[in-house]
């Protein structure tokens, strides 16, 4: 299931998300995406409280000063087991509702932060998937007609020595030793 494009507001509560919108502009430095989102996912945060409160209080606009620590929580289950939205999808919602809860108190709008005990779902990680001997030699060839040396040099040490790209970003010279007909590369365990 999908959350809705763009739920509708009280003038209120969008009210409320203009002048985070305004504040997101003046003291951060966010790509116009990460604002597009942050706003998006604040703003599917104020409708969903809107749509909890309705019953118990008709008419009832959105204040971060009346949010209840159970209510984030909640909406991270709705998020991951009615939704059914992506772990990375409910992280940035997260994210985006840590972020204002934590603006909010910041500017002592509220007395102590909601959305902080929350914790963000575990990543899934998909297994390694290996390139098969065509899919390699594409890569190499693709490699070699349109990269510099550095691309060459990056992809052949990659399909040639079974590094992870991890592993190659943390690779230094001390580590690499070349003779005139072959070599040697010395990994060091990563204790994480």
């Amino acid at each position: 299931m999908k959350r809705k494009a763009q739920p509708q507001l009280s003038e209120d509560d969008q009210h409320t998300l203009d002048q985070y919108a305004q504040v997101l502009r003046r003291l951060e430095d966010l790509s116009p995406v990460t604002m597009r989102n942050y706003l998006s996912d604040l703003r599917q945060f104020i409708a969903w409280c809107e749509c909890s409160w309705r019953g118990v209080q008709e008419n009832r606009s959105f204040l971060p000063q009346t949010v209840a620590p159970s209510l984030p929580m909640r909406d991270r289950d709705y998020l991951q087991t009615t939704l059914d939205l992506k772990p990375s999808t409910v992280n940035r919602t997260l994210m985006s509702t840590k972020r204002y809860f934590a603006r909010t108190r910041k500017t002592h709008l509220i007395q102590s932060d909601p959305a902080s005990p929350i914790k963000f779902m575990p990543k899934k990680t998909s297994p390694l998937r290996h390139l098969d001997d065509d899919e390699g030699d594409a890569l190499i060839a693709a490699v070699n007609a349109t990269g510099t040396l550095r691309d060459q040099t990056i992809i052949a040490l990659l399909l040639h020595t079974g590094l992870h790209v991890q592993e190659l970003c943390i690779l230094t010279r001390q580590q690499i030793h070349l003779g005139k007909r072959n070599g040697t590369l010395r990994e060091r365990a990563q204790i994480n």
